[in-house]
């Protein structure tokens, strides 16, 4: 007994100086030192390669477009989009158990200007929530997406 009690009171004295040695400060200015970072006010580099924007043209077109009339099960998205699970082509797909059956996938399609993140929650093959977001330039978005995109967009 006397044993737990020194644990016990050793401990009390040691984990208040372990938990205020993990002090993490963030620096912000590390993400502007990698060379691929852009920040919001960047701008596309001119000319506009069309072979890049054909490649997002095509996403959202012969995929994107249809994700909410397939959304509803896992089996219809994998239709619409065959690596959704695995990730393999060009794409990245990052799953985890939520637990009581409860599974998120975030799969993302690297295209010419943008990716595009289609991340879904699902029990089984039931998908209870989708969502979609399009990360590109501002420019790319609003001056050749945005006619192309056929669905309601918040």
């Amino acid at each position: 007994m006397k044993h737990i009690f020194t644990c016990i009171a050793f401990l009390c004295l040691i984990i208040p100086k372990v938990v205020s040695a993990q002090t993490i400060a963030v620096d912000s200015s590390y993400w502007h030192s990698i060379p691929f970072y852009k920040s919001i006010t960047d701008t596309v580099d001119k000319p506009i390669h069309m072979d890049y924007f054909q490649i997002d043209q095509d996403i959202v077109k012969d995929q994107l477009n249809d994700i909410p009339a397939n959304g509803s099960s896992i089996a219809a998205l994998l239709k619409l989009l065959p690596h959704f699970i695995d990730g393999n082509c060009n794409c990245r797909s990052f799953s985890q158990d939520l637990g009581y059956g409860l599974k998120s996938t975030r799969y993302t399609i690297h295209g010419g200007y943008g990716s595009y993140n289609v991340d879904a929650v699902y029990f089984d093959d039931h998908v209870l929530k989708l969502k979609l977001t399009i990360d590109a330039e501002r420019e790319i978005i609003e001056e050749y997406l945005l006619n192309l995109i056929r669905m309601p967009f918040v």
